[in-house]
């Protein structure tokens, strides 16, 4: 009998631990699902563009250069190089359209790269943005805290950094 009771209680003390662990991950859902307050203040001043294509050159030319790259690739910024002699020598003769492809497996900083890029790019400046990560590769891709570097460089650019940060 005192068996059958121990048996009881434990699968009771079960049950009642399921019931608090639910009501845990229920409460952390909702406190993490708030929304935050944003300092609309800060962000409304400003001109947004919408997401597209990052094209420099003639956009109505037959010849289209691709690039897919990732802003904390070695590689790729030996690459920039290259690209950057096609457009001061043949500038108007091609278009060059810009996609991200970040290397998260071996660049833990590439993806804060392209967001940093896009959210530029809501402010019409995406290529700036673009040109600052390559030049300034070494400082930022090794960091810790990358999105230090990134705000830095949204100020030399001349975009609004608070709305840089929300995006």
């Amino acid at each position: 009998m005192a068996n059958r009771s121990k048996k009881y209680k434990n699968k009771k003390l079960k049950i009642l631990s399921l019931i608090v662990i639910i009501i845990l991950i229920v409460i952390s859902y909702v406190v993490s699902s708030r929304n935050k307050k944003i300092d609309l203040e800060s962000i409304s001043n400003f001109d947004v563009e919408e997401p597209s294509q990052h094209i420099r050159g003639n956009i109505n030319s037959d010849i289209k250069l691709v690039e897919y790259s990732d802003f904390q690739c070695p590689a790729c910024v030996s690459w920039e190089v290259n690209v950057n002699d096609l457009i001061n020598k043949y500038g108007n003769k091609f278009q060059l359209e810009y996609r991200h492809f970040p290397l998260r497996n071996i660049h833990p900083n590439a993806q804060i790269g392209a967001e940093a890029a896009e959210a530029a790019g809501m402010q019409g400046k995406f290529w700036e943005m673009h040109d600052i990560l390559f030049q300034r590769q070494k400082e930022w891709s090794e960091s810790g805290n990358p999105k230090r570097y990134l705000k830095e460089y949204a100020k030399i650019i001349g975009i609004n950094v608070d709305r840089f940060m929300f995006d």
